[in-house]
């Protein structure tokens, strides 16, 4: 029996009766995929009590997988309360399983590594994401996110290399930036590649066809509504502009978060609040994709990224999609469906250039499906398994 305990950033509930609840992608179907290799997920995160199930949440524990909790704290304040006590439970929940995985970076992934480093004990990564761009001024400003990007960056490219293996969600981008030493062939080591997307084979849309009409529906989708790491504000202007240009456009917005009180009020002052839809947070991916695809096309003008999982989904829906060319994004997109995260004129562009070619829509959806396609459940899960397996062949090998 090969255990494995993974470190997955987010905030957790449990309720009176155990069970552990979340509002994010990391519920059970998330970490029941470690279990097509080991025999047991100890899932390590930020767990807060409460009375009974949280309206909206879903199942993270269940069969198989068993949450080992640390104290609850969020941002800087909530960080510096509870980082002895974690440390300490961190360091004794390392020797409940055989194989670490960290998804990094994150607070608690980071720790994770740390502690792993601190006690000598061997550990493999996932890298989802580059804190250099993520916390890059434009995208989260402040001192605090200007220290926390350089120090979680630096902590990531020495992650990767100390790691027994690495693997990453993008083909390329991540592993030119923090190599690990199996990209170079360093025997004892192993790197994989796959999207955290789960797209089952039997969830692509069919190609779609555009004919000339008189306005266009775009759709946008975040989890978290803050500040404009997503493009919000961008996108907001875009449709302003392409409104200005006599061109019917109307958008949908789906997510919550605390900036969505300060989303209404701009697109109000824009004086496009009836042309933006906020559909507030759904209950779960597939009644995300059921509104998107209600959609003509998917604008996502994010600045920062690992492999965007919402981009991949839209196009899987057979949606034409505009996004930015930062991390993986031109990995699955081509160079002119991308624009600068500011350049909200290049986005009206290119929202009307849409609107005015139903071919090039039509030839888009086409592409983008085909695309998508490489990132099928059956693909991804293979690579997954197969890193999986390296894992815990490290840890019986040493074992051995």
């Amino acid at each position: 029996m090969t255990t494995v305990l993974v470190a997955a950033d987010n905030h957790y509930y449990r309720n009176s009766s155990g069970e552990v609840f979340v509002d994010s992608v990391f519920n059970y179907d998330f970490y029941r995929r470690y279990l097509s290799v080991f025999d047991k997920v100890y899932a390590i995160g930020r767990v807060t009590q409460v009375g009974s199930a949280p309206e909206g949440k879903k199942r993270a524990d269940g069969p198989g997988v068993e949450f080992l909790d640390l104290e609850p704290g969020r941002g800087l304040g909530g960080y510096v309360k509870t980082a002895v006590m974690n440390r300490k439970l961190i360091g004794d929940y390392l020797h409940k399983a055989d194989c670490v995985i960290a998804r990094i970076p994150g607070v608690v992934a980071n720790m994770v590594v740390a502690e792993c480093d601190r006690q000598k004990i061997h550990y493999s990564v996932e890298v989802v994401v580059d804190p250099w761009e993520y916390f890059a001024p434009e995208a989260r400003g402040g001192l605090v996110n200007w220290a926390v990007r350089r120090k979680w960056t630096a902590d990531l490219k020495a992650a990767c290399l100390r790691a027994d293996g690495a693997s990453y969600v993008t083909e390329r981008y991540l592993q030119k930036l923090y190599p690990c030493p199996a990209l170079d062939g360093e025997p004892g080591h192993f790197t994989g590649s796959y999207s955290s997307v789960e797209l089952p084979d039997n969830s692509f849309a069919h190609e779609r066809s555009y004919e000339v009409k008189d306005s266009i529906y775009i759709a946008h989708a975040a989890n978290n509504f803050e500040g404009n790491s997503k493009g919000h504000y961008t996108l907001f202007d875009a449709v302003s502009i392409t409104a200005s240009m006599g061109k019917s456009v109307r958008l949908l917005c789906i997510g919550d978060g605390p900036s969505m009180g300060d989303y209404k009020r701009y697109v109000a002052e824009k004086g496009i609040a009836d042309r933006v839809e906020f559909a507030g947070r759904l209950a779960d991916g597939l009644e995300v994709r059921r509104r998107m695809s209600e959609a003509d096309a998917f604008v996502f003008p994010t600045k920062a990224e690992g492999l965007p999982r919402v981009v991949l989904e839209a196009m899987a829906e057979g949606m034409p999609c505009l996004s930015t060319p930062v991390c993986g994004i031109p990995e699955i997109l081509p160079a002119d469906c991308l624009f600068a995260p500011d350049d909200a004129r290049g986005f009206a562009q290119g929202i009307v250039a849409m609107l005015d070619d139903p071919g090039l829509m039509t030839r888009r959806s086409a592409e983008n499906l085909a695309m998508a396609k490489n990132y099928s459940s059956s693909k991804l899960n293979e690579r997954r398994k197969a890193f999986y397996w390296n894992v815990a062949a490290s840890f019986n090998k040493l074992r051995s």
